[in-house]
Formats: structure tokens, sequence, C-alpha cells
């Protein structure tokens, strides 16, 4: 018995045009941020929420001071909203989140939840110290916070 090699030709792909508006609150470059996706609400439609992260590599670190160098640890808020792919950054009103990079997020109903990372010294910070923030237009109080401890950030 002979076997016929079963050819099928190569699926065709046809090109998607699409682009994003950069002209706005883009974040720019950076690493160690995290995007964590809030789901559509009453008022508002999809949007990922992008917090902290650093700008650029620092030095390396000597071994008196042992860590991960990162210059330009952020605690910036920029909002991606999914339907008019737009970015905005966003101010919380009260004391925001502590800057962080590699970091962990998490969406809780209409909250993102932060936790731990690396503050600009290039250290874990403290990990006492929680918070709440909001941002204009929305509900929620200040926010207290303790160096690196977790923070939350209100949606809506």
């Amino acid at each position: 018995m002979t076997l016929k090699p079963c050819l099928s030709p190569a699926p065709t792909y046809h090109p998607l045009h699409t682009y994003y508006d950069t002209e706005h609150d883009a974040p720019g470059p950076r690493c160690g941020h995290t995007l964590t996706a809030l789901a559509q609400t009453k008022s508002r439609g999809p949007r990922i929420i992008l917090f902290g992260g650093a700008t650029a590599i620092g030095s390396v670190p000597s071994s008196a001071a042992p860590g991960i160098r990162l210059d330009g640890v952020t605690n910036s808020v920029h909002v991606f909203d999914v339907v008019t792919r737009k970015w905005t950054r966003v101010q919380p009103a009260g004391e925001p989140p502590s800057p962080r990079a590699a970091h962990a997020a998490a969406a809780v109903g209409t909250m993102v939840v932060f936790q731990g990372g690396i503050g600009p010294a290039g250290r874990p910070g403290k990990t006492g110290g929680s918070g709440r923030v909001s941002y204009p237009g929305q509900n929620g109080s200040g926010s207290e916070r303790g160096g690196i401890g977790p923070a939350v950030a209100r949606g809506e």
C-alpha cells in the first residue's frame, strides 16, 4: 500500500487595517507596569487601566546596595477606552498609590487593587499600608498609604 501525501491549500490572510490614536494622553514606553481590564458598567464602556511601571533601566547595583535599579518609577494612571481607542491620563483625587514597578494588580468589581512591587529605591517597600483612590467624577474617598503596601483604585 502506497501512501500519498495529503496536501491542503494554505489559508489566505487578509490584512486588518487599524490604528490607535496616540495624539492624546498615551502613556509612553515603560516596563514593569500593569494593565488591568475593567468590564463595562452602566456609565462607562470597557476599559483598560495602566498603572505604574518604570520608564528606564537604572545603573547596575553595587554589592553594598543589591537590588534592581529602575529609573523613572511612576505612579501614573492611564485609562484606555476600548470603544474609542483613546488613552486618558487620570489624576486620582486624594493621595495616589506610591510609585511602583513589578507589582501585581487585580480587578475587583469596578476597582483595581495593587499589591507589592519595587519602589524608586530598587527594593520592595514596606508591606503595611493600604488605600483607596478615586478619580475626577468618580465615587470614593482619598487614600492612605504606607510604602509599597496594597492600594485600591476605584474605576467608577
